[in-house]
């Protein structure tokens, strides 16, 4: 669309990185030559020297390395891209004046490889020449090249926040549910290094591995005693796995001690399971060329993880076996080997990455408040309490992609109440609760949820057809397809109601079965569960937050930070949205960062009201409107804030929707912001296919075009 020509600001969610969520423009253009020449570099002190024509920082003392004087402006804007190898660890530099007061660039962590960052000149004018490297931030490493070049202005990029833990979820391009993974070992491929460790055992690396390298180690143990360990402290349902290789005749057996002493045998030669001790499951699959991944999950406190060699059936033996890439996780499966070092190793859904959700044909940002999935195992339901039904751990790929999901399936012909029960926390006094679960057929079609506090509390589903039955007048349901035949099936229950902790799900016959009523459910039908989820203080499931031995608290998604002066006109504009799955009452403002000076909208304001926007100037507020409009905010909708002297006006789906004809614009519009309260206050509940800015009142025929559907 020609029109996005004209936008000073646009985001498209599908460039994202931890703590950022990057705008396709406004771009920051070159204005200034390069100010680096590597050579000029002339002189260095303390852990600096020159090695192979590159300059080295060593980490045996802090110094600095003394560059040509280049003099800069306070206010200056620079691009910085930094190329160092570090063997391990980051790299940590300034770039200042010879008395720091002049600063390009504070103490920055620089991972190996290339990172581009812009920056502002700070302090006083002046020169800036040294380049410092303390060792109480830095670990040694070679600086390749920098290239510094002046550009005409910061890029508007979002600042993404949301905690500091892998509780957070999405739907990824090939329509899995996507976690946060974690390597909990440490060293994970450096059997040599500590924290492994293991009496009289010989390391070899440099051996033929798995995946085709030559990162494989030969492990060769002289008693049958001896064993490769490792300390850790974790509980809940884990899983440890090894790729492994016999010399010949040598197996291998993992051990993890703690309080169930979880362990198993391994036969290398004929790619079998020989025994295995309080496990929940225990794998060997091969991955070709003699190679195996072995694994064994449990729920257990652990104290340590060992690695014995075997006679390949159930002794302990001295012996050497070749392995590569252990990996310690929570679940209930084996994933994608993540690489550790001196910290764990993390893959997939990190603490703030902005998640693009891919469950509709585009990426939309899931932006959604903290919730608690107080069910302490989502995934594992163990031997919890059930009726007339028997369960099968790992039974079928689950919607993420992987063999973790349960099926649950009558026991019994005759008639009889058939559930299985899931034992979260009572919600306050008042507190509505959302119960949700993935459900798939298996040869059962009906299904019913409940609370197990209150008659009026079920709903029944159909999850061939994906379809709702009757339910409790305490209750809403609802039900979502997630693709390959899974359904998550939500029941909501009213907090007036006699609501307690337990919840459960039964096999019954019909969609207008009665609440926990006794089914005819043959021996051998059921179905197949996965993800089970209990949020109290809610009104809607929102998405999955996996759990492995205790309750999980997803933080707030906090998006803001982007655009500067440049990017906004106090005199007039157009603030563009396209959402879905709006929930409660979200905000969206541009501000000088204050309440004194904005414009404001509201979305799901309220069910009948569903849009509410304001304006204030100098502090003092222009209007306050809210309006009458039918717009279901759950459905994919499109809004434009068109701004100027005495000319307000929203804008729904290529419709003039209400308009404000006095008032002054803002001052000194300097960020925009998904609060509905500036820096506090409830946070943007919803999807985000694309926000624009236009610094321009776009005409009453341009804005229909932008919003129509």
């Amino acid at each position: 669309m020609k029109l996005y020509k004209e936008a000073s600001l646009m985001m498209l969610p599908t460039s994202v990185k931890d703590g950022k969520l990057y705008s396709i423009f406004p771009q920051p253009k070159v204005i200034g030559e390069e100010l680096v020449t590597y050579s000029d570099f002339n002189y260095g002190s303390g852990g600096w020297s020159l090695v192979d024509g590159k300059w080295t920082f060593d980490d045996t003392g802090s110094g600095y390395l003394n560059y040509t004087t280049i003099s800069v402006t306070v206010g200056q804007i620079y691009k910085v891209v930094v190329d160092v190898s570090v063997p391990s660890g980051v790299a940590n530099f300034r770039f200042t004046s010879g008395n720091g007061q002049t600063v390009l660039f504070d103490y920055t962590d620089f991972p190996d490889g290339v990172t581009t960052f812009y920056t502002t000149v700070s302090g006083v004018n002046g020169g800036i020449q040294r380049f410092y490297a303390p060792t109480s931030l830095s670990d040694a490493f070679t600086l390749n090249s920098i290239s510094i070049r002046e550009v005409d202005q910061l890029p508007a990029d979002f600042d993404f926040s949301r905690g500091s833990n892998l509780a957070a979820t999405r739907i990824n391009e090939q329509g899995l549910i996507e976690k946060g993974r974690e390597n909990l070992l440490l060293q994970s491929n450096n059997f040599d290094t500590s924290p492994w460790g293991g009496s009289s055992t010989i390391f070899t690396s440099g051996q033929s591995g798995y995946d085709g390298s030559n990162d494989a180690w030969l492990l060769t143990h002289p008693l049958s005693t001896n064993s490769t360990f490792q300390l850790n402290t974790n509980s809940g349902v884990q899983t440890f796995s090894i790729y492994a290789k016999s010399d010949g005749s040598t197996g291998i057996r993992l051990y993890a001690f703690g309080n169930e002493n979880a362990n198993a045998y391994f036969d290398l030669n004929n790619g079998a399971v020989r025994t295995a001790s309080n496990v929940i499951n225990s794998d060997i699959v091969s991955v070709g060329n003699g190679w195996y991944r072995c694994s064994i999950t449990f729920n257990q406190t652990n104290t340590a993880f060992r690695i014995y060699t075997t006679n390949n059936a159930t002794l302990q033996a001295a012996g050497s076996v070749y392995i590569q890439d252990a990996q310690l996780e929570v679940g209930l499966v084996a994933t994608d080997y993540i690489e550790s070092g001196a910290t764990t190793g993390k893959a997939g859904v990190l603490e703030d990455l902005p998640r693009l959700d891919w469950s509709g044909s585009c990426p939309t940002l899931l932006l959604e408040p903290s919730r608690t999935n107080t069910f302490g195992n989502s995934e594992y339901f163990g031997s919890g309490l059930n009726s007339l039904v028997t369960l099968e751990n790992n039974s079928t790929i689950s919607p993420d992609g992987t063999q973790n999901a349960s099926r649950i399936v009558s026991s019994q012909t005759a008639i009889g109440t058939k559930f299985w029960d899931f034992i979260g926390v009572q919600p306050g006094a008042s507190e509505n609760q959302v119960f949700s679960l993935f459900v798939k057929k298996y040869n059962h079609r009906y299904i019913q949820l409940i609370d197990n506090g209150d008659n009026d509390l079920y709903a029944n589903f159909d999850i061939q057809d994906g379809v709702i039955g009757n339910y409790g007048s305490g209750a809403t349901a609802s039900i979502e397809d997630y693709g390959n035949g899974w359904y998550r099936c939500s029941i909501v229950c009213d907090g007036s109601q006699n609501i307690n902790a337990r919840n459960r799900i039964y096999l019954v016959d019909s969609l207008t079965q009665g609440y926990a009523n006794a089914t005819n459910v043959a021996l051998g039908d059921g179905v197949y569960i996965w993800g089970a989820m209990q949020e109290n203080n809610s009104s809607y499931a929102t998405s999955y937050i996996p759990t492995h031995g205790t309750s999980v608290t997803r933080g707030v998604d906090v998006l803001d930070g982007a655009g500067d002066t440049n990017t906004f006109n106090d005199s007039e504009g157009v603030l563009f949205l396209d959402v879905e799955n709006v929930n409660v009452s979200s905000a969206i403002s541009i501000s000088d960062d204050s309440s004194s000076n904005f414009i404001q909208i509201y979305l799901g304001y309220t069910s009948s009201s569903p849009i509410r926007y304001r304006a204030s100037s100098e502090g003092t507020s222009q209007f306050d409107t809210s309006f009458s409009y039918s717009l279901d905010v759950s459905q994919p909708f499109k809004v434009a804030y068109r701004y100027s002297a005495n000319n307000f006006s929203i804008w729904i789906n290529g419709v003039k929707a209400n308009e404000v004809l006095s008032g002054s614009t803002p001052i000194g519009l300097s960020v925009i912001e998904f609060y509905n309260i500036f820096g506090a206050g409830n946070k943007f509940d919803g999807k985000v296919k694309q926000i624009l800015y236009f610094p321009t009142a776009l005409s009453d025929n341009e804005c229909i075009n932008l919003t129509s559907i």
